[in-house]
């Protein structure tokens, strides 16, 4: 299969921003402050991905009613994330991967810094994520012809195994992310609504973000 056949499969658009941004996360490992230049690299990489095929995706409005809960469950998230994580991994293991204020001094590149990581988090993580994870993959494990598989449809083998893969793409964080990944794939189920989890998994990100510039508890990034 060439390029242009694999770029005009239907799977294409929501796998390609998820590898794209899979890929650039192997640079972080090249020097201990690569991840300064590969973040903002990868944030821009991805966003511009996912603006391509925008159109393609299926997002939708949301009323007030489903709009508020998704809100409510991020926020649900966050707690599920943040109360746990000290108690579930070892104080020796709580590391740090993105602290630009412990490597540079000029004020101006540290808050663009954390800008760009926030915008990253909030904004390219939960589109790229969701549409990928619960857009595609979970549809596919129902069916491959995946186009035909309704938004929000439940089986045990593809909500587990997505949860999963969910759980473990976040590394030593895997316990909360756990949860975090079983209440976002109930809320998908419960609404049918992409575009409802991403809202919520967008929420969650953002305040967490809030959360480690405020208290400086870098060792949640």
């Amino acid at each position: 299969m060439n390029f242009q056949a694999l770029r005009s499969h239907p799977a294409f658009p929501l796998v390609f921003p998820y590898l794209l941004f899979a890929t650039c996360g192997l640079l972080h490992n090249l020097h201990p402050l690569a991840i300064y230049i590969t973040y903002p690299l990868k944030t821009i990489l991805v966003s511009w991905a996912l603006l391509v095929f925008w159109k393609t995706y299926p997002i939708s409005r949301l009323n007030l009613k489903i709009t508020l809960g998704s809100i409510a469950v991020g926020l649900l998230c966050l707690i599920a994330w943040i109360l746990p994580y000290e108690h579930l991994i070892p104080a020796d293991q709580l590391t740090t991967a993105y602290n630009p204020s412990a490597h540079f001094k000029n004020q101006l590149l540290v808050i663009s810094l954390l800008t760009i990581r926030l915008i990253g988090a909030s904004f390219t993580v939960p589109l790229m994520e969701e549409l990928f994870i619960r857009g595609f993959l979970q549809r596919y494990l129902i069916k491959s012809d995946f186009q035909n598989v309704p938004i929000g449809t439940y089986t045990h083998f593809s909500f587990w195994t997505t949860t999963a893969l969910f759980a473990l793409t976040h590394g030593s964080e895997w316990h909360v992310a756990l949860l975090a990944g079983v209440i976002f794939g109930a809320w998908y189920i419960f609404t049918k609504n992409l575009t409802a989890v991403i809202l919520a998994h967008a929420t969650t990100n953002f305040t967490l973000g809030l959360y480690v510039i405020l208290s400086g508890k870098t060792h949640f990034w």
